[in-house]
């Protein structure tokens, strides 16, 4: 490394998907920019990243390799915990970065910016023989978003648990995963709890801790990444739904078996529940007992229940068993006429969205990630 700390460290915490890694270890050195690091923290099952960074000579690049058996929360924690720079900004191992990150990340030292939230995020859809794409990029924006608009994330993450701790990405709250956050920033997170992510989904676990700790928050009208979706993330299958269902099969607790749920949650699985678990266990781990106060419990469990009818009877058995009330008729009957009052509702402003405030382009025959960023 570079004896001088960059301004920029860019991380990125792999497991077991080596070609997509090493696609994004190219992609983001090939930038001339020299005030940055690359960090890669691996714990793959075998060493092929490995031996793809013995042939790079790139001062940018920090490389940590990890056999041990950690969860995907450790990994990502660690990956931080190696950084150097002044800011941070943490992506996928199927993601990229964007060449408008470094104009980025000079405003904030410029401005005394502790948080910056990009306004939208193009999403990358890879190559996938089983669904016949051919590489798919989609970029949806707001078009009356503000070019910098400075927020107050207490405010708005009160706002979020009012709504149910439903659909966190549209709050833009502060963000270490596709967002910008000074280091030191962070290190309050990792001073108070001994990591930098708690919790079983640690993109919401910092966004609630961040929205605590940042005094100077910026959203902006633009993008400093590509979310990419590999075939083998939840995002190529659509949602998190293609294992939900009972608690036991949840993924998140793999290497994390001694972990505390808490108990205002139904236990199973799928995406709402994983998320909403763990922004209430940072809500307590931050002492933000006013947010707590916010939560709409019975809007949280209308909503899960409308986003996973495909597991309806294992929501309807958690939800009771978790209210301690009767899994009788009546009750089913008007657990799902809310669900579905939600769901009607819920339809109607997606709708009213996407016809008045969102404009969509869509790329088709994008072989690989550094084409979808020349489109961007």
């Amino acid at each position: 490394m570079n004896s001088v700390e960059p301004l920029l460290s860019i991380a990125i915490p792999t497991k077991n998907r080596q070609k997509y890694c090493i696609e994004a270890i190219k992609h983001i050195l090939s930038y001339d920019n020299k005030d940055f690091e690359l960090v890669v923290q691996d714990n793959s099952d075998d060493r092929t990243v490995e031996e793809f960074v013995l042939t790079i000579n790139d001062s940018r690049l920090k490389y940590i390799y990890t056999d041990e058996a950690i969860s995907s929360v450790q990994n990502m924690s660690r990956s931080i915990e190696i950084t150097t720079g002044e800011y941070v900004y943490m992506v996928g191992d199927d993601d990229t970065v964007l060449p408008n990150i470094f104009k980025w990340v000079k405003y904030m030292k410029e401005n005394n910016v502790d948080s910056i939230c990009p306004g939208y995020r193009p999403e990358y859809f890879w190559p996938n023989e089983e669904t016949g794409n051919k590489g798919t990029l989609r970029i949806v924006q707001y078009k009356n978003m503000k070019d910098i608009e400075s927020v107050e994330p207490m405010k708005r993450l009160e706002k979020l648990f009012e709504n149910g701790i439903i659909q966190y990405q549209q709050y833009n709250l502060p963000r270490v995963y596709h967002g910008l956050v000074k280091k030191d920033v962070l290190d309050k997170i990792y001073n108070k709890i001994g990591a930098y992510f708690g919790g079983l989904s640690p993109d919401i676990y910092s966004t609630v801790a961040l929205s605590s700790l940042v005094k100077n928050h910026i959203v902006i009208k633009d993008a400093c990444s590509i979310a990419g979706a590999c075939p083998m993330s939840t995002s190529s299958k659509g949602r998190l739904n293609s294992d939900d269902g009972e608690f036991e099969r949840t993924p998140h607790l793999l290497n994390n078996e001694n972990y505390q749920w808490d108990l205002l949650i139904p236990k199973y699985y799928c995406g709402e529940i994983i998320w909403a678990e763990t922004a209430i266990s940072a809500t307590k781990d931050f002492g933000l007992n006013k947010v707590l106060e916010k939560f709409n419990r019975n809007l949280f469990n209308y909503a899960s229940l409308s986003y996973n009818r495909h597991i309806t009877d294992i929501v309807m058995k958690a939800y009771f068993e978790n209210i301690n009330k009767k899994n009788n008729i009546i009750n089913r009957g008007a657990y799902l006429v809310n669900s579905y009052i939600y769901s009607f509702q819920n339809f109607i402003i997606r709708a009213l969205r996407k016809v008045f405030l969102k404009s969509t382009e869509k790329y088709t025959n994008i072989k690989d990630i550094s084409i979808a960023e020349k489109k961007c």
